[in-house]
């Protein structure tokens, strides 16, 4: 038979436990340890602090991987003076927002458009942490890429290491790992292949501190209208009153039916538009009927000119990624040689 002296043992170890995971201060039994028990036994006094770690240390919440592989817009910056890298279209893609790739097509040219022979066409591996492309190990281009296998924590790759398209194929193999932010390679020499330098977006490096300032509009007065473009010259502008468009002279955009201007059949302005403009409070997309519009000023990167339209007005930014035309509420949109978006 359990003596009486063991079962008010049994509750002291009981409410000291149960303490302890409360995180609170107990006083057990009711006397000092001069105290007697009815049994003879002697009855502790104990004061018990629960361990501030015993629910376990504090976690952070866990990176969202639920998103897809971001993708690439624009011309990539090469390690050769001159020259970028015009992403085409996704060949393959694998993984996720957190851990991910994605192969391109594309081709060697400058700011304004590939080169357009054959061996200019290459391919370029982007792997994205964090949902950003990483160029750290650097991004090389190469004549072929292709993703074998692929986990959250390692990619195995293959490249043509070939020079010239003529040549036999000669593909290597190699694997990106990831461990926590920092991704690691074991792949090849590349040698003094062309490399990527940087991305666009928040990796691009603007070719001029973007604190030029505001430019009078009047800068780029051409009789009764106002004409400016890009250092490129891949993007012109043209005000007159209210009336507010841009060019990409010789390359059109594909657009949704939702962005279209409705000046012609839906399928021209979808497939081919290279004039957007501000109308009915909006920006729209639409095709070319006429001559190109020329401008002699240019709005430097960095700069940026306001321009009226019916409802308003919208400030035009130049960047090296293009133009940004918006109003005071951030509507608007932004348009460069390969991309146009309504904001």
């Amino acid at each position: 038979m359990v003596s009486t002296m063991m079962r008010r043992r049994r509750l002291r170890l009981l409410l000291v436990g149960v303490a302890a995971l409360l995180g609170i201060g107990i006083l057990v039994g009711c006397g000092g340890t001069d105290s007697t028990a009815g049994d003879g036994g002697p009855v502790l006094t104990e004061t018990v602090t629960a361990d501030p770690t015993a629910s376990g240390p504090a976690t952070s919440a866990a990176p969202d991987c639920s998103k897809g592989v971001p993708d690439l817009s624009g011309p990539v910056t090469l390690s050769s003076a001159g020259n970028f890298y015009h992403v085409g279209k996704t060949v393959q893609s694998g993984g996720d927002s957190c851990f991910g790739f994605r192969i391109y097509d594309g081709m060697i040219g400058d700011r304004t458009q590939g080169a357009g022979t054959g061996a200019s066409a290459v391919q370029l591996l982007v792997v994205f942490v964090d949902g950003k492309p990483v160029l750290d190990p650097t991004p090389y281009l190469t004549k072929g890429v292709r993703a074998v296998k692929w986990s959250a924590t390692q990619i195995d790759v293959q490249f043509d290491m070939r020079e010239r398209g003529i040549d036999p194929e000669s593909w290597v193999d190699a694997t990106y790992r990831r461990s926590g932010s920092t991704v690691t390679a074991d792949r090849p020499d590349f040698g003094s292949r062309m490399s990527v330098t940087s991305f666009p977006g928040s990796n691009a490096a603007p070719s001029t501190p973007p604190s030029a300032g505001t430019v009078p509009l009047d800068r780029f007065r051409k009789g009764e209208q106002f004409a400016f473009r890009s250092p490129t010259g891949a993007i012109v502008c043209v005000s007159r009153g209210t009336a507010f468009r841009c060019e990409t002279p010789n390359a059109g955009h594909r657009v949704p039916a939702t962005e279209v201007c409705g000046f012609y059949a839906e399928k021209y302005e979808t497939a081919g538009s290279n004039v957007f403009m501000w109308k009915d409070g909006a920006a729209c997309a639409t095709t070319l009927q006429g001559m190109w519009a020329t401008a002699d000023g240019i709005l430097q990167y960095g700069e940026s000119v306001t321009v009226p339209v019916p409802d308003g007005n919208l400030t035009c930014s130049s960047s090296d990624t293009g133009f940004r035309c918006v109003d005071v509420n951030g509507r608007g949109f932004s348009v460069s040689r390969e991309t146009f978006a309504r904001l």
